[in-house]
């Protein structure tokens, strides 16, 4: 045996050996050293006098489930089962000339603005360490034609191929303008749940189909991200409305009606969605039945569909729920609504690409919603608004909402509160007395009272003031006012457009961080024992994707305490990671008492994508 060949046979003993070994005892080969986005080589790293690394996964994700197909005008959405991974989404089209990759973390993506033709989609599932599955892929035929779901709106505006805000179409306050943003242009439209971000149509949905069918709303939309975690403790569950952001598909029958039992609304969120009819709180709606939820970052098509007697939800073709429903009306009004549940100085987006309905489609009059401001604002029983000149209005409607803010009966000390009586409202516009239909609001202990009236073409076109005096002595306070002023045929109005976001690169989530001593937690505030610290890093993508910037992926986690690296984790096996939880061990036995800065950095897969942090800080006591 020559030496090169007793070289080669020695070599592959050793391979062997070693891969038996390894076999034998579950201990794995060291991660593969990964590239920074600056052209660092990162190596696995641990200080073994205080941490004990993460744990890499065993088996190799699997590959996701069939995927669903829901066809859209220029694009489409593909869905497929949950499953307890990220997931990488690569298209390309038949020619070879459209293609691309999208990392998502819930299992659905939705595509505007291709061209007509084929693609195929191909959706692998991605773990903590970056390892990609085998593929699960379908043929996707993209049309310029109108889908067979959108067929038989009276009402149809279609955001993502580029319609705009008409005031002939849609009836928008401006401060609800400013609540607005557009995706890209085209793109879908972004409410702001921050500052009241809502859509009317001027249009009614209309009851009036000759089948089971009576009439249907059709929409397609994403869920907003959940609220930012608080540093005071956990939100609450998903079904507490003072935890969540949805957005909110509302269908009321319109003044003066005004009970709110009469409505039906779809509230959708990213942990998940509940149809409603009827609320029995004003502040704390109670929500209906629940349905699969949404997918931030994805526009997946809802619709409700009134029969004789129930509502049913649909997401994606699929029936995901009823309620039994007899509309006591044949018209209502339609609104989508971005409700902020959590910290409201986090950016609540949810995006809107499509709003339809049955109905009558809009007239061309242009309709302007004009917020009345009161004088005095304080408690009174005479309130008078200032009404501006609208010469070329046509017809007009008064809509508000009073309440009666009297004291509590009986001492403080008994907590005897009872709802004070509702005033007894009298209105007149320039001397001109006013028909008021007036309510109470239908929740109970609640001291409001809606109004509504028709007010004379007349008695806007030149102006002037409207006033509300309490007949019965009771004072009020007047929490809204608005007149809905319709223009004659012909008259357009200058109406500011959302302004245009540009599309914004993928980000990388923050981090969260979980420590933990002998299974109780340790917060900032609270002193952490000399011992072993079970630190858990938690990574989830939601907030980024939901705000339509995409996520981005990251290649390791860096982790340093008081300012001295002691863990590098390298995550890119076969590419960036995207998602996923990390739990190492901290020892401070031997640290000595004092405040030690904990920081937990992501590490981005390339360059121009920012890197996130986490920072906590540990106070160790004897």
């Amino acid at each position: 045996m020559n030496a090169r060949r007793l070289v080669a046979v020695v070599a592959g003993a050793v391979v062997l050996a070693g891969a038996v070994a390894m076999l034998r005892t579950g201990v794995q080969p060291p991660p593969r050293p990964v590239t920074g986005p600056d052209g660092q080589r990162i190596s696995a790293y641990h200080d073994p006098a205080l941490v004990v690394p993460p744990p890499r996964p065993g088996a190799a994700p699997h590959r996701p489930g069939r995927l669903h197909i829901d066809a859209r005008r220029g694009g489409a959405l593909v869905s497929w089962p949950p499953a307890p991974y990220s997931f990488e989404v690569r298209w390309s089209g038949a020619d070879g000339a459209t293609s691309g990759v999208r990392l998502v973390v819930t299992p659905a993506t939705s595509f505007e603005g291709l061209p007509a033709g084929r693609y195929h989609v191909e959706v692998r599932s991605v773990d903590e360490v970056g390892r990609r599955s085998e593929p699960t892929s379908a043929d996707v035929e993209v049309s310029d034609d109108v889908p067979s779901w959108q067929r038989g709106l009276g009402f149809v505006d279609d955001f993502s191929a580029g319609a705009g805000l008409d005031a002939s179409r849609w009836r928008l306050p401006n401060f609800a303008r400013q609540c607005l943003r557009r995706e890209g242009n085209p793109g879908p439209l972004m409410l702001d749940g921050r500052c009241g971000g809502m859509l009317r149509p001027t249009s009614q949905l209309v009851l009036a189909g000759s089948g089971e069918v009576l009439g249907r709303v059709v929409v397609l939309a994403d869920a907003p991200s959940p609220p930012q975690p608080s540093p005071y403790g956990p939100t609450g569950p998903p079904e507490d409305l003072g935890w969540a952001n949805y957005l909110v598909v509302g269908v009321a029958q319109p003044p003066p009606v005004l009970t709110p039992a009469s409505g039906v609304q779809l509230w959708i969120g990213s942990q998940g969605a509940f149809l409603t009819v009827g609320n029995d709180s004003p502040d704390r709606p109670q929500l209906g039945q629940r349905l699969d939820g949404g997918s931030p970052g994805a526009l997946h098509r809802w619709e409700l569909v009134f029969t004789a007697d129930e509502v049913r939800a649909y997401r994606d073709g699929e029936q995901v729920g009823s309620a039994d429903y007899r509309a006591p009306w044949q018209r209502a009004d339609v609104s989508l609504a971005a409700y902020v549940g959590g910290d409201p100085s986090w950016r609540v987006g949810a995006r809107v690409g499509l709003v339809g309905f049955t109905g009558d489609a809009p007239d061309g009059r242009a309709v302007e919603l004009v917020e009345l401001v009161p004088e005095p604002v304080e408690p009174t029983t005479e309130l008078h608004f200032a009404v501006p000149a609208a010469p070329t209005a046509q017809r007009a409607s008064l809509t508000g909402v009073l309440v009666s803010p009297g004291p509590a009966y009986g001492p403080a000390s008994v907590q005897d509160y009872r709802a004070p009586p509702p005033p007894d409202v009298v209105a007149h516009i320039g001397g001109l007395p006013l028909e008021l239909h007036r309510q109470p609001s239908g929740y109970p202990d609640d001291p409001s009272v809606w109004l509504s009236a028709d007010v004379p073409a007349s008695a806007v076109r030149g102006g002037g003031t409207l006033t509300l005096r309490s007949a019965n002595g009771v004072t009020f306070v007047a929490v809204q006012a608005e007149l809905e002023v319709t223009h004659q045929p012909g008259v357009v109005l200058d109406v500011q457009q959302p302004w245009v976001d540009r599309p914004a690169q993928p980000v990388l989530p923050t981090p969260r961080l979980t420590i933990r001593y002998r299974e109780r937690t340790v917060t900032g505030s609270d002193p952490a024992p000399r011992g072993k610290l079970e630190v858990e890093v938690q990574v989830d993508g939601l907030p980024a994707q939901a705000v339509g910037r995409g996520v981005g992926g990251w290649v390791a986690l860096r982790v340093e305490l008081d300012g001295r690296r002691i863990l590098d984790f390298p995550t890119a096996t076969d590419g960036p990671a995207v998602a996923g939880s990390y739990r190492f061990t901290l020892d401070t036995t031997d640290l000595p008492n004092g405040y030690y800065p904990l920081v937990v950095s992501l590490i981005p897969e390339r360059a121009g994508l920012a890197g996130t942090t986490e920072r906590a800080t540990l106070r160790l006591t004897s």
